[in-house]
């Protein structure tokens, strides 16, 4: 089963809880800040071991998340893993922002337009992306 993680600004919780939601449900491993950080938890380490553990990175594009410190090291993470694991970075478009560079290249979900099309596209590439390590 792939495995997510969802990097956001706090900003758009309620999408990326309902995102969290909806991928749970069509049987997606999902690694999503509010259910895996306890109270005591190390956050960057949870962050960390999250992104290292998972096989796509969905960043949703906002005017808020490319201005968050927590997205850009999140992306920065994931940047190093691209180089192991493929196209592991989904872009998602919530609102029209300047995309990072890192990602400027890339084809994102556009949520921003027909979020039910832009669902069925992420779903589309998690699944027909996605390779079971070997074990």
């Amino acid at each position: 089963m792939p495995k997510v993680f969802i990097s956001y600004s706090t900003a758009d919780l309620a999408f990326a809880k309902k995102l969290a939601n909806d991928l749970r449900s069509e049987g997606i491993d999902v690694w999503y800040d509010q259910w895996e950080i306890k109270v005591g938890d190390s956050i960057v380490q949870k962050i960390n071991d999250g992104i290292k553990s998972s096989d796509f990175l969905i960043v949703v594009l906002s005017k808020n998340s490319i201005k968050s410190k927590w997205v850009n090291e999140e992306l920065a993470s994931a940047s190093i893993l691209t180089i192991s694991k493929g196209a592991f970075v989904l872009p998602i478009l919530l609102e029209q922002c300047d995309l990072p560079p890192f990602l400027a290249h890339r084809r994102y979900a556009n949520f921003l337009n027909d979020p039910q099309q832009a669902f069925r596209d992420l779903l589309s590439a998690i699944k027909n992306t996605y390779v079971p390590a070997e074990k």
